[in-house]
């Protein structure tokens, strides 16, 4: 079976966009001086409205998590961009996640269940594992590590089956779709990619079932 490439240099195409969010991650992966394009990154105005945004959080409640409109994306964004604490309102945005956390160490989202799917009809602090881990990549790729991020992280990690994380949640009578021992392809992602930067778990066993799960599914 041949191979099948690419009928176009993707950097070439990349070298000629002017978009600050592109033209900062392509000179990041290039390994070039990034402290020019990252003050012009920063200064953009729709990145400034994000940021402000996402220093509402919880903001508007979650009625379903493929709504990138929803602040917990937004501030995913924001990391996978690579800000850090160390630019302007990227703390206040991480104290804001880092002020809801469970009991057992989950970062909560205000969400709003039906109660005909086992929720409450009203908005209320929960976590989901479509949810919880994004806010733990957030705040581990903004630079925040401490033991509330450490607790998150060990916590997601117990929560691991054989066949990687499934559709778990903080609420009692909630379920996702799917048999209750099928794994979440999304929820595996997302947690794989927040373990992915904690020097501690990112070479774990759970990370190593939750990869075969991703490559099997």
């Amino acid at each position: 079976m041949s191979e099948v490439g690419l009928q176009i240099d993707p950097l070439s195409y990349l070298r000629g966009c002017t978009e600050p969010w592109i033209v900062y991650k392509l000179v990041e992966h290039l390994k070039k001086p990034t402290e020019h394009v990252l003050s012009i990154l920063v200064q953009n105005e729709k990145i400034t409205e994000i940021i402000d945004e996402c220093k509402t959080w919880p903001g508007e409640p979650i009625k379903r998590h493929n709504d990138t409109t929803h602040l917990f994306h937004k501030i995913e964004f924001l990391a996978d961009l690579g800000l850090t604490v160390e630019i302007e309102g990227i703390r206040e945005v991480a104290d804001r996640v880092l002020a809801h956390q469970s009991e057992e160490g989950m970062f909560l989202s205000s969400i709003i269940v039906p109660k005909v799917w086992g929720g409450y009809d009203k908005p209320s602090m929960d976590w989901m594992l479509c949810d919880a881990p994004v806010h733990l990549y957030s705040l581990l790729s903004f630079g925040v590590s401490n033991e509330q991020t450490d607790e998150a992280a060990r916590n997601l990690v117990w929560l691991v089956e054989n066949n990687g994380w499934r559709c778990i949640n903080s609420l009692e009578k909630f379920r996702g779709p799917g048999r209750k021992e099928d794994f979440c392809p999304y929820a595996n992602l997302i947690a794989l990619k927040a373990l992915s930067l904690h020097p501690k778990y990112r070479k774990s066993e759970s990370c190593e079932l939750g990869i075969d799960a991703q490559l099997m599914h």
